[in-house]
Protein backbone atom coordinates (compact mmCIF):
# COMPACT_ATOMS: atom_id res chain seq x y z
CA UNK A 1 0.00 0.00 0.00
CA UNK A 2 3.08 2.44 0.37
CA UNK A 3 3.16 3.82 -2.68
CA UNK A 4 -0.90 4.37 -2.79
CA UNK A 5 -1.78 8.24 -2.49
CA UNK A 6 -5.61 6.48 -2.08
CA UNK A 7 -6.62 3.38 -0.28
CA UNK A 8 -10.41 2.38 -0.32
CA UNK A 9 -11.21 0.25 2.11
CA UNK A 10 -14.83 -0.87 3.93
CA UNK A 11 -14.41 -1.31 8.14
CA UNK A 12 -11.88 0.92 10.30
CA UNK A 13 -9.00 0.48 9.45
CA UNK A 14 -6.66 -1.55 12.42
CA UNK A 15 -4.73 1.89 13.78
CA UNK A 16 -1.10 0.31 13.65
CA UNK A 17 -1.96 -0.42 9.71
CA UNK A 18 -2.89 3.34 9.13
CA UNK A 19 0.15 5.44 6.96
CA UNK A 20 0.89 8.59 6.85
CA UNK A 21 -0.15 11.57 4.52
CA UNK A 22 -2.66 9.02 2.48
CA UNK A 23 -6.03 9.18 1.45
CA UNK A 24 -8.16 6.94 2.89
CA UNK A 25 -12.14 5.80 2.27
CA UNK A 26 -13.92 4.28 5.04
CA UNK A 27 -16.77 3.96 7.34
CA UNK A 28 -15.01 5.32 10.62
CA UNK A 29 -17.94 5.43 12.48
CA UNK A 30 -17.11 8.54 14.50
CA UNK A 31 -19.49 11.23 13.51
CA UNK A 32 -21.62 10.71 16.14
CA UNK A 33 -18.62 11.20 18.46
CA UNK A 34 -18.40 7.54 19.16
CA UNK A 35 -15.98 6.90 22.21
CA UNK A 36 -14.62 3.56 20.44
CA UNK A 37 -13.06 5.26 18.05
CA UNK A 38 -12.07 8.27 19.15
CA UNK A 39 -8.63 6.63 19.65
CA UNK A 40 -8.78 6.06 15.38
CA UNK A 41 -9.74 9.89 14.75
CA UNK A 42 -6.98 11.07 17.15
CA UNK A 43 -4.37 9.20 14.73
CA UNK A 44 -5.97 9.71 11.82
CA UNK A 45 -4.68 13.49 12.60
CA UNK A 46 -1.73 12.82 13.43
CA UNK A 47 -0.41 11.08 10.98
CA UNK A 48 -1.52 13.94 8.32
CA UNK A 49 -4.59 11.54 6.94
CA UNK A 50 -7.47 12.76 4.58
CA UNK A 51 -10.07 10.61 5.67
CA UNK A 52 -13.26 10.78 3.94
CA UNK A 53 -16.42 8.61 5.79
CA UNK A 54 -18.62 7.10 2.97
CA UNK A 55 -21.41 7.67 5.68
CA UNK A 56 -21.27 11.06 4.51
CA UNK A 57 -21.20 10.95 0.93
CA UNK A 58 -24.39 12.41 0.03
CA UNK A 59 -26.03 14.06 -2.51
CA UNK A 60 -26.05 18.09 -2.82
CA UNK A 61 -28.64 19.64 -0.13
CA UNK A 62 -32.21 20.82 -1.75
CA UNK A 63 -33.88 23.57 -0.41
CA UNK A 64 -32.07 22.80 3.15
CA UNK A 65 -33.09 18.95 3.33
CA UNK A 66 -31.03 16.38 4.20
CA UNK A 67 -29.38 14.86 1.23
CA UNK A 68 -29.60 11.17 0.64
CA UNK A 69 -26.91 9.02 1.01
CA UNK A 70 -24.86 8.30 -2.31
CA UNK A 71 -22.24 5.54 -1.67
CA UNK A 72 -24.41 3.00 1.10
CA UNK A 73 -25.16 -0.64 1.82
CA UNK A 74 -28.36 0.01 4.00
CA UNK A 75 -30.90 -1.60 1.50
CA UNK A 76 -28.56 -4.46 1.58
CA UNK A 77 -28.19 -4.68 5.05
CA UNK A 78 -32.37 -4.31 5.62
CA UNK A 79 -32.98 -7.17 3.52
CA UNK A 80 -30.35 -9.51 5.19
CA UNK A 81 -31.52 -8.09 8.42
CA UNK A 82 -35.37 -8.94 8.24
CA UNK A 83 -34.45 -12.50 6.28
CA UNK A 84 -31.92 -13.62 8.99
CA UNK A 85 -34.45 -12.60 11.69
CA UNK A 86 -37.37 -14.60 9.97
CA UNK A 87 -34.77 -17.53 10.31
CA UNK A 88 -34.55 -16.81 14.02
CA UNK A 89 -38.16 -16.37 14.57
CA UNK A 90 -38.45 -19.83 13.72
CA UNK A 91 -35.68 -21.47 15.61
CA UNK A 92 -36.97 -19.55 18.66
CA UNK A 93 -40.49 -20.41 17.88
CA UNK A 94 -39.84 -23.76 17.60
CA UNK A 95 -37.82 -23.81 20.84
CA UNK A 96 -41.19 -22.47 22.15
CA UNK A 97 -42.88 -25.60 21.01
CA UNK A 98 -44.95 -24.01 18.51
CA UNK A 99 -45.70 -25.54 15.11
CA UNK A 100 -43.95 -22.93 12.56
CA UNK A 101 -43.95 -21.65 8.84
CA UNK A 102 -40.97 -19.88 9.04
CA UNK A 103 -38.12 -22.14 8.39
CA UNK A 104 -35.63 -20.60 6.25
CA UNK A 105 -31.82 -19.86 5.92
CA UNK A 106 -29.63 -16.87 6.43
CA UNK A 107 -28.84 -14.97 3.72
CA UNK A 108 -25.38 -16.13 2.79
CA UNK A 109 -26.68 -19.58 2.64
CA UNK A 110 -28.17 -18.59 -0.90
CA UNK A 111 -26.82 -18.35 -4.10
CA UNK A 112 -28.92 -14.37 -4.58
CA UNK A 113 -31.14 -12.42 -4.11
CA UNK A 114 -33.24 -14.20 -6.50
CA UNK A 115 -33.21 -17.43 -4.57
CA UNK A 116 -33.94 -15.82 -1.60
CA UNK A 117 -37.06 -14.61 -2.91
CA UNK A 118 -37.88 -18.08 -3.74
CA UNK A 119 -37.31 -19.50 -0.53
CA UNK A 120 -39.63 -16.18 1.22
CA UNK A 121 -42.26 -17.42 -1.72
CA UNK A 122 -42.71 -20.80 -0.24
CA UNK A 123 -42.61 -19.68 3.12
CA UNK A 124 -45.56 -17.49 1.95
CA UNK A 125 -47.34 -20.07 0.78
CA UNK A 126 -46.99 -22.32 3.89
CA UNK A 127 -48.59 -19.28 6.01
CA UNK A 128 -51.79 -19.26 3.41
CA UNK A 129 -51.79 -22.88 3.83
CA UNK A 130 -51.63 -23.99 7.21
CA UNK A 131 -51.16 -20.27 8.82
CA UNK A 132 -48.78 -19.14 11.89
CA UNK A 133 -49.49 -20.46 15.99
CA UNK A 134 -53.06 -19.71 16.54
CA UNK A 135 -52.00 -18.31 20.13
CA UNK A 136 -49.39 -15.64 18.61
CA UNK A 137 -51.90 -13.93 16.01
CA UNK A 138 -51.74 -11.59 14.91
CA UNK A 139 -48.08 -11.22 14.23
CA UNK A 140 -47.28 -7.39 13.69
CA UNK A 141 -43.69 -6.43 12.33
CA UNK A 142 -43.22 -3.18 13.75
CA UNK A 143 -40.52 -1.25 11.65
CA UNK A 144 -38.76 1.49 12.44
CA UNK A 145 -37.46 4.09 9.90
CA UNK A 146 -38.03 5.47 6.71
CA UNK A 147 -34.87 5.46 5.07
CA UNK A 148 -32.50 2.38 2.58
CA UNK A 149 -32.75 0.01 5.89
CA UNK A 150 -36.20 0.19 6.84
CA UNK A 151 -37.23 -0.25 3.10
CA UNK A 152 -34.73 -3.35 2.49
CA UNK A 153 -36.65 -4.32 5.43
CA UNK A 154 -39.51 -4.10 4.16
CA UNK A 155 -39.07 -5.19 0.96
CA UNK A 156 -38.55 -8.55 2.61
CA UNK A 157 -41.47 -8.65 4.84
CA UNK A 158 -43.60 -7.46 1.90
CA UNK A 159 -43.28 -10.72 0.19
CA UNK A 160 -45.13 -12.57 2.97
CA UNK A 161 -48.86 -12.25 3.03
CA UNK A 162 -49.32 -9.43 4.81
CA UNK A 163 -51.14 -6.16 5.54
CA UNK A 164 -50.37 -2.78 6.52
CA UNK A 165 -51.56 -1.03 9.29
CA UNK A 166 -50.18 2.72 10.39
CA UNK A 167 -48.52 2.71 14.26
CA UNK A 168 -51.82 5.30 14.77
CA UNK A 169 -54.11 2.60 13.81
CA UNK A 170 -52.88 -0.24 14.93
CA UNK A 171 -54.92 -0.28 18.23
CA UNK A 172 -58.16 -0.14 16.42
CA UNK A 173 -57.41 -2.54 13.65
CA UNK A 174 -56.56 -5.65 16.16
CA UNK A 175 -59.76 -4.45 18.30
CA UNK A 176 -61.55 -5.58 15.48
CA UNK A 177 -62.04 -9.32 16.15
CA UNK A 178 -61.14 -11.03 12.98
CA UNK A 179 -57.70 -8.97 12.88
CA UNK A 180 -56.64 -10.36 15.86
CA UNK A 181 -57.38 -13.90 14.81
CA UNK A 182 -55.51 -13.97 11.42
CA UNK A 183 -53.32 -16.33 11.44
CA UNK A 184 -52.63 -16.17 7.77
CA UNK A 185 -50.92 -12.91 7.35
CA UNK A 186 -48.98 -10.72 8.88
CA UNK A 187 -49.46 -7.23 9.77
CA UNK A 188 -46.13 -4.85 9.18
CA UNK A 189 -46.29 -1.21 10.80
CA UNK A 190 -43.44 0.99 9.97
CA UNK A 191 -42.39 3.31 12.67
CA UNK A 192 -41.25 7.29 11.59
CA UNK A 193 -40.04 9.59 14.00
CA UNK A 194 -43.63 10.99 14.60
CA UNK A 195 -44.73 7.69 16.34
CA UNK A 196 -41.54 7.03 17.84
CA UNK A 197 -41.59 10.64 19.83
CA UNK A 198 -43.55 13.37 21.02
CA UNK A 199 -43.12 16.49 22.94
CA UNK A 200 -42.73 17.09 26.74
CA UNK A 201 -44.92 19.27 26.70
CA UNK A 202 -48.73 17.77 26.40
CA UNK A 203 -49.78 21.18 24.49
CA UNK A 204 -47.46 20.53 21.78
CA UNK A 205 -48.22 18.84 18.80
CA UNK A 206 -45.00 16.77 16.89
CA UNK A 207 -43.25 19.12 14.01
CA UNK A 208 -40.31 16.79 12.65
CA UNK A 209 -38.38 20.00 11.57
CA UNK A 210 -38.59 21.15 15.35
CA UNK A 211 -37.75 18.15 16.58
CA UNK A 212 -34.74 17.26 14.45
CA UNK A 213 -33.50 20.98 16.11
CA UNK A 214 -34.76 20.49 19.96
CA UNK A 215 -34.28 16.54 20.61
CA UNK A 216 -34.11 17.17 24.20
CA UNK A 217 -37.54 18.38 24.37
CA UNK A 218 -39.04 14.66 23.24
CA UNK A 219 -39.60 11.78 25.02
CA UNK A 220 -39.83 8.23 23.08
CA UNK A 221 -43.57 6.70 23.28
CA UNK A 222 -42.68 3.13 21.46
CA UNK A 223 -43.35 1.51 24.49
CA UNK A 224 -47.17 2.51 24.42
CA UNK A 225 -47.28 -0.13 21.61
CA UNK A 226 -45.15 -2.89 23.61
CA UNK A 227 -48.29 -4.71 23.78
CA UNK A 228 -49.21 -4.33 20.30
CA UNK A 229 -45.99 -5.71 18.08
CA UNK A 230 -44.67 -9.03 18.14
CA UNK A 231 -41.24 -8.33 16.47
CA UNK A 232 -39.25 -5.67 16.37
CA UNK A 233 -36.89 -4.62 13.12
CA UNK A 234 -34.86 -1.61 13.84
CA UNK A 235 -33.92 0.61 11.20
CA UNK A 236 -33.93 4.49 12.14
CA UNK A 237 -30.98 6.40 11.61
CA UNK A 238 -30.12 7.55 15.89
CA UNK A 239 -27.95 9.64 17.49
CA UNK A 240 -27.46 10.16 21.66
CA UNK A 241 -29.03 13.14 21.53
CA UNK A 242 -32.45 11.49 20.12
CA UNK A 243 -35.01 9.61 22.11
CA UNK A 244 -34.48 5.59 22.50
CA UNK A 245 -36.67 3.50 20.34
CA UNK A 246 -36.81 0.99 23.35
CA UNK A 247 -35.31 1.35 26.24
CA UNK A 248 -34.82 -1.38 29.01
CA UNK A 249 -36.53 -0.18 31.58
CA UNK A 250 -39.42 -0.07 29.45
CA UNK A 251 -39.28 -3.38 28.16
CA UNK A 252 -38.92 -4.62 31.79
CA UNK A 253 -41.55 -2.73 33.28
CA UNK A 254 -43.74 -3.96 30.16
CA UNK A 255 -43.05 -7.27 31.17
CA UNK A 256 -43.33 -7.13 34.84
CA UNK A 257 -46.61 -5.83 34.16
CA UNK A 258 -48.01 -8.61 31.70
CA UNK A 259 -48.49 -6.03 28.94
CA UNK A 260 -45.46 -7.01 26.79
CA UNK A 261 -46.31 -8.87 23.35
CA UNK A 262 -42.64 -8.23 22.20
CA UNK A 263 -40.68 -11.75 21.40
CA UNK A 264 -37.96 -10.55 19.17
CA UNK A 265 -35.50 -7.39 18.30
CA UNK A 266 -33.46 -7.16 15.31
CA UNK A 267 -31.60 -4.44 15.43
CA UNK A 268 -30.52 -3.85 12.43
CA UNK A 269 -29.16 0.20 13.45
CA UNK A 270 -26.52 -1.76 15.38
CA UNK A 271 -25.53 1.32 17.53
CA UNK A 272 -23.74 0.51 20.91
CA UNK A 273 -26.23 0.84 23.52
CA UNK A 274 -28.46 3.21 21.46
CA UNK A 275 -31.93 3.64 19.71
CA UNK A 276 -32.46 -0.38 21.20
CA UNK A 277 -30.62 0.48 24.58
CA UNK A 278 -29.78 -3.25 25.49
CA UNK A 279 -27.71 -3.79 22.37
CA UNK A 280 -24.47 -4.10 23.97
CA UNK A 281 -23.44 -6.98 22.11
CA UNK A 282 -23.21 -7.63 17.82
CA UNK A 283 -23.54 -10.97 16.96
CA UNK A 284 -22.06 -12.40 13.97
CA UNK A 285 -23.08 -14.32 10.17
CA UNK A 286 -22.14 -17.73 11.51
CA UNK A 287 -23.75 -17.19 15.25
CA UNK A 288 -26.28 -14.24 14.53
CA UNK A 289 -28.85 -14.93 17.73
CA UNK A 290 -29.10 -14.75 21.85
CA UNK A 291 -31.29 -15.09 24.06
CA UNK A 292 -32.48 -11.50 25.87
CA UNK A 293 -33.63 -11.80 29.55
CA UNK A 294 -36.10 -8.50 30.12
CA UNK A 295 -35.58 -8.98 33.88
CA UNK A 296 -32.21 -9.21 34.60
CA UNK A 297 -30.98 -7.80 31.62
CA UNK A 298 -28.63 -11.10 30.55
CA UNK A 299 -27.89 -12.80 27.61
CA UNK A 300 -27.82 -16.50 26.75
CA UNK A 301 -25.66 -17.73 24.01
CA UNK A 302 -27.90 -19.52 22.12
CA UNK A 303 -31.69 -19.79 21.18
CA UNK A 304 -31.87 -24.09 22.52
CA UNK A 305 -30.76 -22.36 26.07
CA UNK A 306 -33.20 -23.37 28.50
CA UNK A 307 -35.70 -20.25 27.53
CA UNK A 308 -37.42 -18.50 30.07
CA UNK A 309 -41.01 -16.41 29.86
CA UNK A 310 -38.95 -13.23 30.22
CA UNK A 311 -36.64 -14.55 27.29
CA UNK A 312 -36.93 -12.61 23.85
CA UNK A 313 -34.95 -13.09 20.55
CA UNK A 314 -31.91 -10.71 20.11
CA UNK A 315 -30.40 -10.49 16.98
CA UNK A 316 -27.83 -7.10 15.63
CA UNK A 317 -24.92 -8.27 13.16
CA UNK A 318 -23.33 -5.36 12.20
CA UNK A 319 -21.57 -6.13 9.01
CA UNK A 320 -24.98 -8.03 7.45
CA UNK A 321 -23.96 -6.75 3.80
CA UNK A 322 -21.34 -9.39 3.97
CA UNK A 323 -24.18 -11.51 3.78
CA UNK A 324 -25.48 -10.53 -0.04
CA UNK A 325 -21.71 -9.72 -1.36
CA UNK A 326 -22.20 -10.18 -5.03
CA UNK A 327 -25.14 -7.33 -5.06
CA UNK A 328 -24.02 -5.08 -2.05
CA UNK A 329 -20.58 -4.77 -3.70
CA UNK A 330 -21.52 -4.15 -7.39
CA UNK A 331 -24.34 -1.63 -5.77
CA UNK A 332 -21.44 0.53 -3.82
CA UNK A 333 -18.91 0.27 -6.34
CA UNK A 334 -21.15 1.43 -8.93
CA UNK A 335 -21.86 4.39 -6.40
CA UNK A 336 -18.56 5.50 -5.78
CA UNK A 337 -16.54 4.78 -8.99
CA UNK A 338 -17.90 8.12 -10.67
CA UNK A 339 -15.59 9.71 -7.88
CA UNK A 340 -12.81 7.37 -8.12
CA UNK A 341 -10.26 9.85 -10.83
CA UNK A 342 -10.72 12.94 -9.21
CA UNK A 343 -10.12 12.47 -5.77
CA UNK A 344 -7.48 10.47 -7.00
CA UNK A 345 -6.38 13.72 -9.67
CA UNK A 346 -6.89 16.35 -6.38
CA UNK A 347 -3.96 18.06 -4.90
CA UNK A 348 -4.13 16.86 -0.91
CA UNK A 349 -1.36 19.18 -0.07
CA UNK A 350 -3.79 22.39 -1.20
CA UNK A 351 -5.34 23.44 2.87
CA UNK A 352 -8.60 21.55 2.90
CA UNK A 353 -9.93 24.86 2.04
CA UNK A 354 -8.39 25.45 -1.36
CA UNK A 355 -9.12 21.83 -2.50
CA UNK A 356 -11.55 22.50 -5.17
CA UNK A 357 -10.54 19.85 -7.22
CA UNK A 358 -12.43 17.69 -5.21
CA UNK A 359 -16.20 17.04 -5.87
CA UNK A 360 -18.63 18.94 -4.01
CA UNK A 361 -20.21 15.53 -2.86
CA UNK A 362 -16.41 14.01 -1.44
CA UNK A 363 -15.27 17.23 -0.07
CA UNK A 364 -18.50 17.03 2.25
CA UNK A 365 -17.67 13.63 3.45
CA UNK A 366 -14.03 14.79 4.95
CA UNK A 367 -13.46 14.25 8.34
CA UNK A 368 -9.84 15.09 8.49
CA UNK A 369 -7.32 16.87 6.34
CA UNK A 370 -3.97 18.42 7.80
CA UNK A 371 -3.64 17.09 10.94
CA UNK A 372 -7.34 18.87 11.82
CA UNK A 373 -10.78 18.23 12.11
CA UNK A 374 -12.42 19.65 8.83
CA UNK A 375 -15.16 22.45 9.76
CA UNK A 376 -18.25 20.79 8.96
CA UNK A 377 -16.98 18.05 11.59
CA UNK A 378 -15.30 20.14 13.92
CA UNK A 379 -18.26 19.40 16.51
CA UNK A 380 -17.00 16.26 16.85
Amino acid sequence: MSEASVIFGVKEVPIPNLLANKTYFFFSHTIKAQDYNMGLLDKLRELNIRMVDFECIREPKVDGKMAQRLVAFGRYAGIAGAFDFIRGIGEFLLQKQYQTPFLIGSSYMYLDYDAMCDALRRLGDNIKAGGMPRKLAPMVFGVTGTGRVAQGSIEVLEQLPHVKVPPSELRAYLAVPENAANNRQIIISTFSSGDLARPTDASRTFDKQHYYKHPEEYTGCFKEYLDLVTWLVNGIYWEAKYPRVLSTQDLKEAVQAGTNKLLGVTDISADDCGSVEFTSRFTSIEEPFLLYNAIDGTFKEKIDDALTETDILFTSVDHLPAEMPMEASNHFGSKLMPFVEAVVRSDFSKPFAEQSDLPAEIAGAVITAHGALTPDYAYI
